[in-house]
């Protein structure tokens, strides 16, 4: 049975558009930001490299997921 990170299915892109990395959605891999945006709140996927260096999305205010 493959892991969950080498599950091809269980994949999303970083939403830095500078970066574009494909990663796992498995933790640790991935992080997240909670954003709004047209009153709906949803997650927006960030991989480890650009969360270190501090990448946040535009509608970001304040809630980080996966700290």
């Amino acid at each position: 049975m493959a892991r969950p990170h080498e599950n091809t299915m269980l994949r999303v892109q970083c939403a830095n558009p500078d970066c574009g990395k494909v990663v796992s959605t498995e933790y640790p891999y991935i992080r997240g930001f909670l954003v709004e945006e047209d009153g709906v709140k949803k997650t927006v996927p960030v991989c480890q490299d650009c969360f270190a260096r501090g990448w946040q999305p535009p509608t970001y205010r304040g809630l980080r997921l996966l700290d």
